[in-house]
C-alpha cells in the first residue's frame, strides 16, 4: 500500500479548519454582543431556536427511554399542545380557560372584549417556548429522509391555520426563556388580535418574576465556551434515577429534574456558587397579582405522555380506516359475462396479502354465480349461499385485520387450515356453470 501523502486534500483540510476557526470565533462575538447589549429579541433569532440539535440527546439523561418517543424530542399536534398548556393554565389559575376545536383545522381571531386574553397570551407564550417546526426533507428515495430544524417559520399562518406538527423539545424552552420577545414574531399571534403592548405586558411580568433564572441560562446558553463545557457536563452527569414504581410519566419527570439539577449545579460550580433557584419551577403572575408556579418537570412528563397517546390513537385510528377500506373493496357489482376469477384450493404463498386476494376472488365468483343464477333466487332459497359468503366475507376482515398488525407476517396456521375450508366449500362457485 503506498504511503504517499494527498498534499491537496491536507491543505483542503487545513484550510476547512481555518474556516471553521473562524465561524466559531465570529459566532462567539456575535453572541458576546448580544448578551452585552441586551439584545434578547435578536439572540433568540440568532441562535435559531436550537444550541446543539441533534446532539441535545447526549445531554438529556435517558433520552431514548422505553417508549417509541424519544424524551429529548418529540413530534405533537399543534391543537393538542395549545389544549393541554390551556388546561394547565386554566387549573393553575382556577379559570375556564377555552379549547381549540381538534376538529377544525383552523383558529379565530380573539374578540376585543375577551376577558381571558391574557391567559390566552399565556397559553401561546408556553407552546411558543417549547416548540418549533421542524420538517423531514427526503433529497431522493434512496436516501433516509433529513431532519431540518426551522425556527424563522411561524407556528400560526396569515390564514388563521396552524403550522402543524410541532417539535417539542427541552432545547426550544432554554432559548425560548433567554428570549421570551421574540415568541410574538415565532407564533404570529398579532392576527388573533393580540397586540405587542399586550403581549409586552405578559412577558415583562414573566422576566422580572423568574429574573434570576432567566439570568442565569442566558449566562450559560449565551457563551460558547460555558455551551461547551455544559455539554461535556451533562455527559458525565447524565444517568437519572428511574428507579422504583414510576411509570413512563414518572420517569420522563424524573429524566427532566436530572436535566435542570445539572444546570444548576454547573451554575454553582461555574458561575455563582450561592445560586438556589430551582430551574424548573416557571413562574406566571396574572394582572390581577395571582401567582401560579409551573413545573416544567411535570409539564414535560405531561406533553410526551399525552404525545404518545395521541400517536397510538392515531395509530390506531390509521389501522381501523385500513380495514375499513379494505372491507368497502368487498362492495363491488359483477356482470354475468365476467371471467371467474382464480383461487388457489391451498396455500403455498401464505403471506396475509395473498390469502386476501384468493378471498377477494372467492367473493367475486360468488357475485358472479348469484347473477348468472338470478332467476332460481340463489339468495332466497339457498340458506347455504347466504351464510358461506358471510362467513368469506368476516374471513376477509380477521385476514385483513391480521395484516394491518403483522405486515410482513404469514398467517397463523390455524387461520390457513379455515382458508383451505373456505376454499373446499366455496368450490363450487369457482367452476364454470
Amino acid at each position: 500500500m503506498s504511503s504517499k501523502i494527498n498534499l491537496q486534500t491536507c491543505e483542503y483540510a487545513r484550510k476547512s479548519s481555518i474556516f471553521q476557526d473562524n465561524q466559531l470565533i465570529l459566532y462567539t462575538l456575535r453572541l458576546n454582543n448580544l448578551q452585552r447589549s441586551r439584545c434578547y429579541e435578536e439572540l433568540g433569532e440568532f441562535i435559531g431556536g436550537y444550541i446543539w440539535g441533534p446532539s441535545f440527546d447526549d445531554i438529556i439523561p435517558n433520552a431514548a427511554g422505553d417508549n417509541p418517543m424519544v424524551r429529548s424530542r418529540f413530534f405533537f399536534s399543534t391543537m393538542s399542545v395549545y389544549n393541554l398548556f390551556s388546561e394547565k393554565v386554566g387549573n393553575a389559575f382556577n379559570i375556564t380557560n377555552e379549547l381549540l376545536d381538534p376538529n377544525k383545522d383552523y383558529i379565530s381571531k380573539l374578540s376585543e372584549n375577551d376577558k381571558e386574553k391574557e391567559y390566552k397570551i399565556f397559553n401561546w407564550v408556553m407552546l411558543g417556548l417549547f416548540s418549533n417546526i421542524c420538517k423531514e426533507i427526503t433529497d431522493n428515495i434512496e436516501n433516509p429522509p433529513m431532519v431540518r430544524y426551522i425556527y424563522n417559520s411561524n407556528i400560526i399562518f396569515s390564514n388563521y391555520r396552524l403550522n402543524n406538527p410541532l417539535q417539542i423539545c427541552l432545547e426550544n424552552y432554554i432559548i425560548g426563556i433567554c428570549s421570551l420577545e421574540s415568541l410574538y414574531k415565532k407564533l404570529n399571534i398579532e392576527i388573533l388580535g393580540i397586540s405587542k403592548e399586550d403581549f409586552q405586558k405578559v412577558i415583562r411580568r414573566i422576566e422580572n418574576d423568574n429574573s434570576n433564572k432567566i439570568h442565569a441560562f442566558r449566562t450559560i446558553f449565551s457563551n460558547i465556551d460555558l455551551i461547551m463545557r455544559f455539554h461535556e457536563y451533562c455527559w458525565k452527569n447524565r444517568q437519572s434515577k428511574e428507579s422504583g414504581n414510576k411509570d413512563e410519566r414518572g420517569k420522563t419527570r424524573a429524566v427532566v429534574d436530572r436535566f435542570f439539577r445539572n444546570i444548576e449545579r454547573f451554575y454553582r460550580e461555574y458561575i455563582d456558587k450561592n445560586f438556589e433557584e430551582k430551574l424548573n419551577n416557571l413562574i406566571l403572575r396574572d394582572s390581577d397579582g395571582e401567582e401560579a408556579v409551573i413545573n416544567i418537570s411535570e409539564l414535560y412528563a405531561d406533553l410526551l405522555q399525552r404525545s404518545i397517546e395521541e400517536s397510538v390513537s392515531f395509530e390506531e385510528k390509521q389501522k381501523q380506516d385500513k380495514v375499513k377500506e379494505m372491507m368497502d373493496s368487498l362492495d363491488f357489482d359483477v356482470q354475468p359475462d365476467e371471467p371467474l376469477q382464480s383461487v388457489s384450493t391451498y396455500l403455498k404463498n401464505k403471506s396475509a396479502e395473498n390469502v386476501l386476494k384468493n378471498v377477494k376472488n372467492i367473493i367475486h365468483n360468488m357475485k358472479r354465480y348469484q347473477v348468472r343464477h338470478k332467476d332460481e333466487k340463489v339468495e332466497g332459497d339457498n340458506a347455504g349461499f347466504i351464510i358461506m359468503r358471510e362467513y368469506a366475507i368476516d374471513y376477509y376482515q380477521r385476514v385483513a385485520e391480521f395484516w394491518v398488525e403483522n405486515p410482513k407476517l404469514d398467517i397463523p396456521e390455524e387461520m390457513s387450515k379455515e382458508y383451505k375450508d373456505i376454499a373446499k366449500d366455496c368450490s363450487k362457485y369457482n367452476e364454470e356453470k
